[in-house]
């Protein structure tokens, strides 16, 4: 998709690595959406946010992606800040869908810690929260000293 009805003024850019078959970039370009090059094996995201900000020098970027894009980017360090909308519904199942998926904390690694930065309350019991990643020093391993 390039454009989204209601979203004008917002770019699609598709994410690409050098593994990317020449055939998905000729079909990229004859169908004018654009895409960004960065990484050998996997889109390296700590490389596109370097790129995005020297090349086209773009300052923000909103992520309306899914979990797992959601989940790469936290554990990048990439998130300085993130809106969850709470809707007056509840879902279970061991399938269902969240916010960041990513693989387990490992041993060394802690959970994001966020700073709550507003709340807006819908009379309809909808619920908006902004939070600020609050970014700790990288954890030093006891091999490291």
């Amino acid at each position: 998709m390039k454009q989204f009805p209601g979203w004008e003024g917002w770019h699609t850019l598709h994410l690409v690595s050098s593994v990317i078959p020449p055939e998905y970039l000729a079909f990229l370009r004859r169908s004018d959406i654009p895409y960004l090059l960065a990484g050998a094996g996997h889109v390296h995201l700590v490389e596109v946010t370097g790129k995005l900000k020297t090349l086209l020098e773009v300052e923000r970027v909103v992520c309306t992606a899914g979990s797992r894009l959601n989940g790469a980017l936290l554990r990048a360090g990439l998130v300085d800040e993130f809106s969850l909308v709470l809707l007056p519904a509840l879902i279970g199942g061991s399938e269902t869908p969240n916010l960041f998926r990513s693989p387990d904390l490992g041993p060394t690694e802690c959970p994001a810690r966020l700073k709550l930065l507003s709340v807006d309350c819908e009379p309809a019991g909808r619920v908006n929260l902004r939070y600020q990643v609050l970014h700790a020093a990288p954890r030093r391993s006891p091999s490291t000293g």
